[in-house]
């Protein structure tokens, strides 16, 4: 007696089992085999192989229907794997938001293809009854055979039309998919079959629409959110000659250019050109393309018009930071800075103005950034009397040179130079000097250091040291007489000054000084002071000379070991070290007290020798000055000298 089988793989097989069409990718095809086999949709197919439980095998990975394990799929539909793999798009990782998909040897962003939803071509779909592998791209707007545009929505229920839970025919509604109204389309529009563009030729075509649908930065964000409609609008106009040669398309993408240069003006030149600088980030090479157009378009273009057009009435949109950056020509981090100092403001409708930030996501004001840049371009001639600050470098010191930004005008600080297509490097501000006024016998903490050419928190320092005195005006407020500044900058020399005559780098000058014999007064390692101080009458030109010569010197930066073990061993074979008791009896210093220095304090620097048993130290020569010199210190809390 015949009995049916009860085997699950007995029970659930293929009726029909299709060959692939040359014209449908591995999505499409499921399609036509659910359809064929009477099934309601392709998730139905799916659960009916049972594919997502073969999860330790090889998978290949289809954006539209999830991981897929072919040597499964092609047992079942009695195809090779090898004739699978011809028309898969095999995804680089199974999940995650920057999913790229393998298309001609070349990984591309998800959100070039539509793997959410279907478009289709009714009058294609009534003739052969094939989902073709061109309507998955979201390039593709319009059918190249047919001259009409793909339909994207059902035009029953107005909805998408979903892969897994749709046939190849029909919608969820039941709407038969063929029967939908068709629109042709623009007469400018050139046939141009996306799936078949080398690598090259795709990314001048979606470079290209990009431009066109006016997106800030070259991802794929406004290709995601655009219906095809608009994409289609976009693909107006482009030809296969601007795809295939360089001329035309940098013909074509400095024409869309200087429309977004002169959509908004006073955002200055180097906005319009910005995403191009940012490339699309899939090719480094096809990237320097998009620079080198960019860089010939800023400097070839004659008559670009000077940004002092900024009226606050103007009608600007938000940027994201990426583009700001770039526009100033800086960092992302000095963005940040200007951003803390109220020169640049978040935008309004910044949704993460008041969490942890990504930058890219960061929303920035565009009226803060025209306003800025027409600041910027009001050139005046410098003072006779004033300082010249650029910022073609970003050292250690640019959060000062940022502050003068806040500043800019014809009474304190101008603009001298400044070139909008260079951007922040290309400034050029003029500061007045801070000059002795006989109405002005105060000066606060900030002028104090702008008088002294120092940091404001080196002024704390020196009033802590009783080397300036200060005199408080209100709570947190003080300010320093100008007589005394005076004095003191005729009295005391910073390492900073020493360093621009002799034209060299100040991190080691105050060591060199120290190894021929003239010792600081204020410094680090004498009083906690920011920077090191010297008398004046001390740096003389034949001391210059000596600095500039100094070769053997202990460093107190960076890595010195080796250097000072060096050194060391030259001063021991040169000079005879000195013993503790030496040291006190040359000095007047108790034993005691040159030891714990020694241990933990500034002399630690000078110490060649350290017994086992952490006492019998040996010192340079240069301790005899260091230790007078702290005994002579109002600041030193112990002095011990003979006769006392």
């Amino acid at each position: 007696m015949n009995t049916l089988s009860t085997d699950p793989a007995d029970c659930f097989r293929l009726l029909i089992r299709p060959a692939p069409d040359v014209r449908e990718n591995l999505a499409g095809y499921l399609l036509r085999v659910a359809e064929l086999n009477c099934l309601r949709h392709v998730q139905e197919l799916r659960e009916f192989l049972g594919t997502h439980a073969t999860y330790p095998s090889q998978p290949s990975l289809i954006p539209q229907f999830g991981i897929y394990d072919l040597p499964r799929l092609g047992e079942e539909l009695n195809i090779p794997v090898s004739r699978l793999d011809t028309i898969v798009q095999p995804l680089n990782v199974r999940v995650g938001k920057f999913r790229k998909f393998r298309h001609q040897g070349k990984l591309w962003p998800l959100e070039m293809l539509r793997d959410k939803h279907r478009a289709w071509c009714p009058l294609c779909l009534k003739e052969t009854y094939i989902q073709q592998a061109c309507w998955d791209w979201r390039l593709q707007s319009a059918c190249s055979r047919h001259k009409v545009l793909l339909v994207e929505h059902c035009p029953s229920c107005q909805r998408h039309v979903s892969w897994r839970y749709s046939t190849l025919q029909q919608c969820v509604c039941g709407y038969p998919l063929a029967e939908a109204p068709v629109v042709p389309v623009n007469s400018a529009w050139q046939s141009i079959a996306v799936s078949d563009l080398p690598p090259h030729q795709l990314m001048r075509y979606l470079t290209l629409v990009l431009l066109a649908l006016e997106g800030e930065l070259l991802d794929l964000d406004p290709l995601a959110v655009s219906s095809h409609e608009q994409i289609h609008q976009a693909t107006l106009g482009i030809t296969e000659a601007q795809l295939q040669s360089a001329i035309p398309f940098q013909d074509a993408v400095i024409e869309q250019i200087e429309k977004r240069h002169m959509a908004y003006p006073s955002l200055g030149p180097r906005r319009a050109v910005a995403c191009l600088l940012i490339g699309l980030g899939l090719e480094p090479s096809f990237d320097a393309e998009l620079a080198s157009i960019a860089s010939y378009w800023l400097h070839t273009k004659s008559l670009l018009p000077v940004v002092n057009n900024y009226s606050p009435e103007d009608e600007i949109p938000a940027l994201p930071m990426p583009i700001v950056a770039t526009t100033l020509n800086v960092s992302s981090h000095i963005i940040k800075t200007l951003l803390r100092k109220e020169i640049l403001t978040y935008s309004a409708d910044n949704e993460l103005a008041q969490r942890k930030r990504i930058d890219k996501q960061e929303v920035i004001d565009g009226k803060s950034l025209a306003r800025l840049l027409h600041r910027l371009s009001n050139i005046n001639e410098p003072v006779l009397n004033g300082k010249i600050v650029q910022f073609d470098h970003y050292g250690i010191d640019y959060a000062r040179r940022l502050d003068l930004l806040l500043d800019i005008d014809e009474q304190y600080t101008r603009v001298i130079a400044f070139n909008p297509v260079d951007g922040l490097p290309s400034l050029s501000l003029c500061k007045p000097l801070i000059t002795i006024d006989p109405n002005e016998s105060l000066l606060s903490i900030r002028k104090s250091a702008e008088f002294l050419d120092i940091y404001p928190d080196a002024v704390y320092r020196l009033i802590k040291a009783n080397f300036l005195t200060a005199k408080a005006l209100t709570k947190r407020q003080a300010s320093i007489d100008i007589k005394d500044l005076s004095e003191f900058r005729e009295t005391y020399v910073f390492t900073h000054e020493i360093a621009q005559k002799l034209m060299c780098n100040p991190t080691n000058i105050a060591d060199r000084i120290i190894s021929i014999g003239i010792l600081p007064v204020h410094g680090p390692a004498i009083d906690g002071g920011l920077t090191y101080a010297f008398r004046r009458k001390d740096i003389t030109d034949d001391v210059l000379q000596k600095i500039s010569l100094a070769e053997t010197y202990q460093s107190r930066v960076g890595r010195g070991k080796k250097r000072r073990q060096q050194n060391d061993d030259q001063f021991g074979a040169s000079q005879g070290m000195l013993t503790t008791k030496e040291l006190s009896k040359t000095t007047g210093i108790s034993a005691i007290r040159i030891r714990h220095e020694a241990k933990y304090g500034c002399l630690s620097e000078v110490v060649t020798h350290v017994g086992p048993n952490g006492k019998n130290f040996q010192f340079h020569t240069c301790a005899i000055g260091i230790l007078r010199m702290f005994a002579e210190s109002k600041n030193w809390p112990i002095k011990e000298r003979h006769g006392k």
